[in-house]
This record gives structure tokens, C-alpha cells and sequence, in this order.
């Protein structure tokens, strides 16, 4: 394993560890037809998002439940924005 690769995975680790605690927590979330999300599991592959309900409108709520797998990079954005 390269050293690169080395710190990837160090990376990708750390990521797991600081979003664990946020499962069932809500986020904004761009791209989400409610722009609302929670997280239901944090995996080493990504994480798991359920959408959840429109707190301004009725719109995009008939996807309500609807679940998705976001990249570890974006669901630490979703978050902590860095």
C-alpha cells in the first residue's frame, strides 16, 4: 500500500469515527427533493441518508423515507461543512 493510500484510508477512518455519533440526526442536504436528510448508517463505503420531511413546504415530501448512499467526503460536508 502506497503512503497515499495509507492516508486515505487513515482519512476515510477518522470520517467514520466523527459521523457515528450524528446517526439519526437531520442535515441539509442539496440534494434531497426536501433539502432535509437524516443519517442512518455510516459505513467505510459511505453513509446512508433517509430523506426526510420539508420543514418550509409541502414539496418534495411524496419521497419521504426514500433512502440514499452519499460518499464519505459529502456526508462530512453535509455536517461539519469542511
Amino acid at each position: 500500500m502506497t503512503k497515499v493510500e495509507e492516508l486515505m484510508n487513515m482519512t476515510n477512518l477518522l470520517k467514520v469515527v466523527e459521523l457515528t455519533p450524528m446517526i439519526g440526526k437531520e442535515t441539509s442536504d442539496n440534494y434531497s427533493p426536501t433539502l432535509t436528510s437524516k443519517l442512518i448508517e455510516v459505513t467505510s463505503n459511505g453513509c446512508v441518508f433517509e430523506i426526510a420531511p420539508n420543514h418550509y413546504t409541502e414539496e418534495g415530501n411524496e419521497m419521504v423515507g426514500t433512502r440514499k448512499i452519499v460518499p464519505l467526503w459529502l456526508s462530512a460536508n453535509m455536517f461539519f461543512g469542511i
